[in-house]
């Protein structure tokens, strides 16, 4: 009720016109008002316009605000290697993008989720085969389950998959780990 009284008077919602807790819509109006910003004026101030940001400064402040609700969820990282990684691939010629198969979730997980669920597993198996099971519990997979989803993602990497996919979901793969695996460690 606040941030719709305040933007009767200017002052705006502080998440701009974007859910609060959609994280990738959020990292999209990021690189889209930075690459704006770098085009041109009239661009820059279209982009801000397209999530209901009147200004640069407005918008640093809704970085502070999606930034300060959300430091401490690593999802919200995670959210970030995800649609840069979509923004570059889509930028990429026809011929070096991978194929939408091999891209498509197994039983459900996307790549960026596996290395989560890898780096939080790596993270637990020091506690022992029981606190495996309870951070696989956590992603709603047994072991069976998280066996088949690993070995459906890692054959799509290996040399056995076409040369293109297998190098770009492997490059891919490595990023959203360590990235994955900062987060496990908190």
């Amino acid at each position: 009720m606040l941030d719709w009284l305040m933007s009767l008077f200017g002052g705006g919602n502080k998440f701009g016109n974007i859910d609060p807790d959609d994280y990738e819509t959020f990292w999209r109006a990021n690189h889209e008002i930075d690459q704006a910003e770098r085009q041109n004026p009239d661009a820059h101030k279209a982009a801000l316009n397209k999530y209901g940001v009147k200004s640069q400064a407005q918008w640093d402040d809704v970085l502070g605000a999606f930034t300060e609700r959300h430091q401490a969820n690593p999802d919200f990282a995670m959210a970030a290697s995800r649609v840069m990684s979509q923004i570059h691939m889509a930028e990429l010629p026809a011929q070096y993008q991978v194929n939408p198969a091999a891209n498509a979730p197994v039983e459900g997980v996307d790549l960026n989720r596996l290395a989560l669920i890898e780096a939080t597993v790596e993270n637990a198996q020091p506690r022992g085969p029981q606190a495996v099971a309870q951070a696989l519990q956590g992603f709603g997979l047994d072991e069976a389950a998280y066996q088949r989803i690993r070995t459906g993602w890692h054959s799509r990497m290996s040399g056995n998959a076409d040369a293109i996919s297998a190098a770009t979901l492997s490059s891919q793969y490595q990023a959203f780990l360590a990235q994955a695996r900062v987060s496990a460690a908190r």
